[in-house]
């Protein structure tokens, strides 16, 4: 006796309708993952290479204002108010190699791989900086600098005044590292480095009763000048809040253990320009931050250099 079999077609028609969407569905989410994949790993090229050209931008602004200082603070790449290249004995001059000057006055650094000397970075990509600086009033300066990084540019603008030698009790030209004596003392009148600031008082109590202490370099308070560090015995040191005689002061801790750079409140600890926890918050702008970071994405982004910081 023979048997059949009896199927039934729907079921069939149904099944095959079945993977046929999931086949789909997985493809669909396999060109999704490609596709977000591809996107995460250009933002990530693109984040690198802004980094890269703020980078570049902030070389060419330390140039500068180390070019300035070493005029003296009177020869300049562009005249009053950006009113045209400088020329003759008043035209910054620059130790930089390999520079050039743009036609409208701006000194100019750049790399690709039809030059003959090294670049900066370890890339074949092109990469550069533009420079200018001018006065905008007689004591206060603009410096600006464009950098780039293959096809990304970013920008900074940083602005400076001078000030009489007489209103300072401390100014050095270069390092200080005045702050490290014995006995115990207090300062009254603004303090001022073009370079590192150490201050290190050794097993005493330093009072710095001020309106303004700044440093062109770094606010070192872990170790001296000649390196160093908080040993034995550190010592106390204590700044106004507001402006000098407030009556209201804040220590610079020096740090546990005595020493740790990054753990003592100087320049190099991590919350140094925190908004709220930083430097210009516990002693209301006394403490001055060098900070010269305003940043175009592009150059299709940005009007010339309109572009400000807080110096504060």
């Amino acid at each position: 006796m023979n048997c059949c079999y009896i199927t039934n077609n729907k079921d069939e028609g149904f099944a095959l309708v079945l993977v046929l969407v999931i086949m789909m569905t997985l493809t669909v989410l396999s060109v999704g993952v490609i596709i977000s994949t591809g996107t995460n790993n250009a933002l990530s090229r693109n984040f690198e290479k802004a980094t890269q050209a703020l980078n570049m931008a902030e070389v060419g602004a330390k140039v500068a204002y180390r070019e300035l200082i070493n005029s003296g603070y009177l020869k300049t790449t562009h005249t009053m108010n950006f009113g045209g290249p400088e020329t003759g004995e008043r035209l910054l001059e620059t130790t930089l190699s390999n520079y050039s000057i743009a036609e409208n006055g701006d000194f100019l650094w750049e790399w690709d791989s039809g030059k003959g000397y090294d670049p900066l970075f370890d890339t074949d990509l092109p990469h550069g900086f533009r420079f200018r600086v001018y006065y905008y009033t007689d004591n206060s300066f603009v410096i600006e600098s464009e950098g780039w990084y293959d096809t990304l540019h970013k920008r900074v603008r940083a602005k400076g005044a001078l000030e009489g030698m007489f209103q300072f009790s401390y100014f050095a030209a270069r390092d200080m590292g005045e702050f490290v004596r014995g006995s115990s003392q207090e300062i009254k009148g603004k303090v001022h480095a073009n370079g590192n600031l150490y201050i290190r008082p050794s097993g005493s109590t330093l009072r710095i009763n001020t309106s303004s202490l700044s440093a062109t370099g770094l606010i070192i308070r872990s170790r001296d000048a000649w390196g160093r560090p908080d040993e034995g015995s550190p010592g106390k040191c204590e700044i106004t809040v507001n402006e000098q005689d407030s009556g209201t002061w804040e220590e610079m801790v020096s740090g546990s253990p005595a020493g740790s750079e990054g753990v003592a409140f100087e320049s190099l600890n991590p919350n140094w320009n925190d908004p709220t926890l930083g430097a210009k918050a516990l002693w209301d702008g006394v403490v001055r931050l060098y900070r010269d970071r305003r940043i175009c994405e592009n150059l299709g982004e940005c009007n010339g250099f309109q572009d400000s910081i807080d110096s504060g």
